[in-house]
């Protein structure tokens, strides 16, 4: 895709969608949107290019890779539309998180469809609300990270360029003459980052794929079901295999100066366009990763005949005999110790305490890519935590110790 292709079609592009269903939402529409607002702009995000707000009324339920969350604006007594009803049927089918908001939790399920009575609901605060949007999107400060993959003869000047504008606007970014440490092991090193990155970039130019590195970073990339946003040099056909990354084309044009060396830059409007279209890849990317958290959670439950509810705050539950037996906290990336830190937090607030009370409670993760630090550092905070954190294969393994 050229500069102008992506211009014409960036409007319609892919988005961070909110669904908002339910007889609150003229009332609560509004002032959401400008909380929104207000975190995109905070985050060097054009909320009118990466924000959709959609209500029954224009919302088409076609997957077309947007990240999507809904959000149920109830209220007592109220009828609900049938189409809202709908979809927001539809939402759970497709394991999108929905989060119920109310007035007040008192006689939360009068103010809410049946459908919605296992998942914990909020109350109106639009402060909160946005904040947990934020949150399920990946928004917050410490969650933003890329990669960047490129041939130092051909670009170096490029990716230290994209490695600079990608860390102002919030982004921690992975380049292998700045990330990695003198006396660390540089390949566990580096397949350790990607497992933790929403995005990779990759420079295509024309020796791109005569490094090893490159082209195992890229096979690397399409197992962890990365998002790869493939920057194609001018005159120069993209490798085969590359044909599942999101391409974007570059002219002579967009380099500085031309035609391109080593010590070229892009442009500022192609500088600008390919920012905008690196956010639009990382959308693809966690919709695609967070789906496919539900679908391995979904199957290894089916495989042990559990039941699963999955909230939008609070951990996924565990049924057995309708009865809440444990609890399932998906991770996209490599916990640490913060993050565990965080779900702990988390699960003592007041909407999580009751849901989880006792029972069993798992961190679970891909664990492609983990390096043998990182794991040990795991296993020493698994026998310290109570909240241990355990790879997508040991999770039939872990529900059926639970649930024999």
């Amino acid at each position: 895709m050229s500069i102008e292709q992506f211009s014409r079609e960036i409007q319609n592009d892919i988005r961070y969608e909110v669904v908002l269903l339910g007889p609150n939402v003229a009332q609560w529409h509004p002032e959401l949107e400008r909380e929104l607002s207000a975190n995109f702009v905070e985050r060097m995000l054009d909320p009118d290019v990466y924000l959709s707000l959609r209500t029954s009324s224009d919302f088409d339920p076609v997957d077309d890779g947007d990240i999507r969350v809904g959000v149920w604006m109830g209220a007592k007594g109220a009828s609900n539309a049938a189409k809202d009803l709908e979809l927001l049927d539809g939402l759970i089918a497709a394991q999108i998180p929905v989060f119920p908001v109310v007035d007040s939790i008192v006689d939360y399920q009068q103010k809410v469809p049946s459908q919605l009575y296992p998942i914990n609901g909020l109350e109106w605060a639009v402060h909160v609300l946005a904040s947990e949007l934020m949150a399920s999107f990946r928004l917050t400060r410490s969650v933003r990270r890329a990669f960047i993959s490129y041939r130092r003869t051909d670009c170096c000047a490029i990716a230290i360029q994209l490695f600079e504008e990608l860390s102002k606007k919030g982004y921690e970014v992975f380049l292998d003459t700045a990330s990695v440490p003198p006396g660390v092991n540089f390949q566990n090193s580096l397949w350790c980052r990607m497992s933790n990155v929403d995005l990779l970039i990759f420079l295509d130019s024309p020796n791109a794929l005569d490094s090893d590195w490159v082209y195992q970073e890229l096979a690397r990339a399409h197992d962890l079901g990365l998002g790869v946003l493939q920057l194609v040099w001018p005159d120069h056909l993209p490798f085969v295999g590359t044909e599942l990354c999101d391409r974007f084309s570059l002219n002579d044009e967009d380099f500085s100066p031309s035609p391109p060396t080593a010590s070229s830059k892009l442009t500022d409007p192609c500088l600008k366009s390919v920012l905008q279209a690196s956010e639009r890849s990382r959308i693809r990317s966690l919709s695609h990763r967070r789906r496919r958290l539900s679908d391995t959670v979904t199957v290894a439950a089916e495989s042990c005949r559990l039941d699963v509810a999955m909230h939008p705050v609070c951990p996924f539950e565990l049924r057995k005999g309708g009865l809440t037996i444990a609890h399932l906290l998906p991770h996209i990336g490599l916990p640490d110790g913060r993050n565990i830190q965080d779900y702990e937090k988390e699960i003592a607030s007041n909407r999580c305490r009751q849901a989880v009370n006792k029972t069993s409670i798992m961190i679970f993760f891909d664990g492609l890519g983990m390096d043998p630090v990182w794991g040990d550092h795991l296993q020493w905070m698994n026998s310290r935590n109570p909240i241990p954190a355990s790879t997508t294969d040991q999770l039939v393994i872990w529900m059926r110790g639970i649930a024999p």
